[in-house]
């Protein structure tokens, strides 16, 4: 497997690219779906098929909205899994390998997504205040946060069988990987990308803030299946190496000054 590092950066600007253009669609796009009557609409076969307009704009805009949100919190974490994707095959494959594997990670997620979306709509039946559900949702994912499946679940996030150069057998193989890789993701961040679905009041900053711990963690490599709080460990050492670094870069400044 050669390691490209043109394709790399090409790699990683597209995924930016994608990620800043998804957290504009979802500042800009209502998250909400504008309410839809049939006000002044008296015959029953006119109200009927404009209740059916209204409910088939809404699934659609459930779904968009959600594809939105898997494009902006999990597009930062796939670079690591295009770009083995990519060098694995033939440079002239690279494009039909990613859509493959894109292709079925975004099926796993879309249809993690109805489970979610089912378990929302669930807990907004039965009418518990929206502060008692999302409190409840957060205590399950810290929760889940520490536990040994989290972390089980994580390490298969990391694990890369190497592949087919080409042919058939490399389709099938990206296509496994993809959907593979998107089971193990989603089965890591279940509860964390519930949380924003159960606070439409601070929907974008709870997004923000899972983006943040979905991508720390995925910066700590496999660990053994314990229970213990991640997502801070290899951020820590970053932050104080860096800080540590501007220490003595501080010193060496003033010591250069005072000769």
């Amino acid at each position: 497997m050669m390691i490209d590092e043109k394709d790399q950066v090409r790699v990683r600007t597209g995924v930016v690219a994608a990620t800043l253009l998804a957290w504009t669609l979802l500042g800009t796009y209502a998250m909400r779906m504008p309410a839809m009557t049939t006000a002044g609409i008296r015959h029953p076969m006119m109200a009927e098929q404009a209740a059916i307009g209204a409910g088939f704009n809404e699934i659609l805009h459930r779904v968009s909205s959600w594809l939105l949100m898997v494009v902006a919190m999990m597009a930062p974490i796939l670079v690591g899994p295009l770009e083995l994707v990519r060098a694995n095959g033939l440079a002239r494959r690279r494009i039909r390998s990613t859509l493959l594997f894109l292709s079925c990670y975004t099926a796993v997620w879309i249809s993690a997504g109805g489970l979610l979306l089912y378990a929302s709509a669930l807990a907004d039946n039965f009418r518990f205040a929206q502060a008692f559900t999302a409190s409840l949702v957060l205590i399950v994912a810290l929760i889940w946060q520490g536990s040994p499946i989290k972390q089980l679940c994580l390490n298969r996030c990391h694990t890369f069988h190497a592949m087919p150069a080409f042919g058939s057998a490399a389709d099938a193989a990206t296509l496994r990987y993809g959907i593979l890789h998107g089971m193990w993701c989603a089965a890591s961040c279940w509860p964390w990308m519930l949380l924003p679905m159960v606070s439409p009041g601070s929907q974008l900053r709870v997004m923000a803030l899972v983006s943040l711990i979905v991508f720390c963690e995925r910066l700590e490599e496999p660990a053994p299946v314990l229970w213990r709080y991640r997502g801070t460990r290899r951020v820590t050492r970053i932050v104080a190496s860096w800080v540590k670094n501007s220490f003595r870069m501080q010193h060496r400044r003033e010591d250069r000054l005072t000769i």
